[in-house]
């Protein structure tokens, strides 16, 4: 209890996204997931097992593209415990 390093526990704006129209956001304890209206996807968070999609395990501080879903045009997006499933 009290180790709150890396966290973010108070709202906060997120400018590399200000550009970017929003369609669906999932989230869960451990990271975050946008899909845009222009079919792109960002996660950020905690990247343990994977669950960035980013090929790594290493966490994420703000919203990056995930590269592999780049042309796929995603339309949904759930994050779970240890997953992050994409519907496209």
């Amino acid at each position: 209890h009290g180790e709150t390093e890396g966290h973010q526990y108070l709202p906060r704006l997120l400018e590399r996204m200000a550009a970017k129209r929003v369609a669906q956001i999932s989230a869960c304890g451990f990271h975050t997931a946008i899909v845009t209206d222009a079919g792109e996807l960002f996660t950020w968070g905690e990247g343990k097992f994977g669950r960035l999609g980013h090929m790594s395990e290493r966490n994420c501080h703000s919203p990056t593209i995930v590269e592999y879903m780049v042309g796929k045009k995603p339309r949904q997006v759930s994050c779970g415990g240890f997953h992050t499933a994409v519907v496209s």
